[in-house]
């Protein structure tokens, strides 16, 4: 009787501790939203979005030689294929040197008596050369090693009087004369080697030139004149076909034609022009590039590794997205270009990054501005949230770049 006083113990469905969990969901969201991105961060979810430039593969056709523009065969806005002629120059100076050199050769082939006196004239003149600097540079040796041996005696004789000097033995006035010879020496010395090597060049080469031209007409070790001659003029006919061959190639290049197939884009002259060597006449761009320029920022200028995935924006066509990957990465950081800076008219700095395009069907215009977005890879590919975020950024919507 004396416990019937106390309850007895029911049972609690659900717990009351499992019970006071559910009304607070949202603070488990919120540790979950927080866990997710320390894990983001962590693991290196990153993203970078730019603007670029479709590079533009020009070709500018200019004249290796000052002359008149005679005739452009083509106007802004043509399609050009590789080899085909877009304009000519006046070729009356290079057709009057060739006729001139025709002449030159008709006539002394005619005489073949004076090709061999020039040629021995020619040849004797080049032994003489060859003689005169060998001579130079055994004079040149020898004055180099009496200029060391000098300085070596000098630099004793220094030495020897400084140290009286030091102990006041002596005045200093004769040791500054010898030190100005010393000097003097030292810079003679230090030009001999150069100049022994420039003459050692000459002599070379006049030996190298001698030897050929008696190669030429068998000089020393055939003693009949008359295959000396022929040899002579057979050697003489071939400079001067090959001259004429010169001519004719200077001449060829006097008609300008394309290197690649492409679309006219400029024509700065009109036939009539004179146009200095080196002076484009027109331009020519290919249609389409696969090619994209743009620019990290410096704070993420080691973000980003060669063969990582960009995906490539047109601005054109608003929707039309191409696949792309990193292909070279500047070394330096440098100056971003207004055209792509995040911010207009503020000095920013950024590392020039370069893109190609890996699908097969580019129509990207030369010169248009795109944005880029780019999703690292990571080592192991172990993070598979950042390839499934990178097909993610593939197949949503583009949007408009503020």
């Amino acid at each position: 009787m004396k416990d019937s006083y106390k309850h007895t113990a029911l049972p609690r469905k659900p717990a009351i501790r499992f019970a006071r969990i559910w009304p607070r969901w949202p603070f488990f969201v919120w540790l979950l939203a927080v866990l997710a991105a320390i894990g983001i961060y962590s693991y290196g979810i990153e993203f970078a979005q730019l603007q670029g430039v479709v590079q533009t593969r020009e070709e500018q056709i200019a004249p290796l030689e000052t002359a008149r523009l005679s005739a452009v065969f083509i106007s802004e806005g043509d399609f050009v294929t590789n080899g085909q002629v877009v304009a000519q120059m006046n070729t009356l100076l290079i057709d009057a040197e060739l006729q001139i050199q025709k002449a030159i050769a008709i006539e002394e082939t005619g005489t073949p008596a004076g090709y061999t006196e020039s040629i021995l004239r020619m040849y004797s003149q080049l032994r003489i050369a060859a003689s005169g600097a060998e001579t130079s540079l055994h004079d040149a040796r020898r004055a180099q090693a009496e200029a060391i041996a000098e300085l070596d005696v000098l630099t004793e004789e220094i030495d020897r009087m400084q140290d009286l000097l030091d102990r006041k033995l002596m005045v200093a006035e004769p040791i500054a004369r010898l030190k100005a010879r010393q000097a003097a020496l030292q810079r003679s010395v230090a030009m001999y080697p150069e100049l022994v090597r420039a003459i050692e060049n000459q002599v070379a080469d006049a030996s190298r030139q001698a030897r050929l031209l008696a190669d030429l007409i068998s000089i020393d070790d055939d003693d009949d004149p008359s295959r000396a001659m022929r040899k002579a003029q057979l050697a003489r006919e071939n400079l001067m076909k090959e001259e004429e061959e010169l001519l004719s190639r200077r001449r060829e290049m006097y008609t300008l034609r394309a290197t690649r197939n492409g679309m006219v884009s400029r024509v700065f002259f009109q036939a009539g022009d004179v146009i200095a060597a080196g002076t484009p006449i027109l331009s020519v761009v290919e249609q389409t590039s696969d090619s994209v320029v743009g620019f990290l920022l410096e704070g993420m200028a080691l973000n980003f590794r060669l063969h990582d995935r960009a995906f490539v924006e047109c601005s054109s066509r608003p929707g039309k997205t191409f696949i792309a990957e990193i292909v070279a990465l500047g070394p330096e950081i440098m100056g971003m270009p207004g055209r792509v800076a995040p911010i207009r008219g503020q000095p920013i700095r950024g590392r020039r990054i370069v893109f190609r395009i890996t699908e097969e069907d580019v129509d990207l215009l030369p010169g248009e501005t795109v944005n880029i977005r780019i999703v690292p890879t990571r080592a192991g590919n172990r993070n598979l949230l950042s390839r499934f975020v990178g097909l993610f950024q593939k197949n949503m919507p583009n949007r408009p770049t503020p």
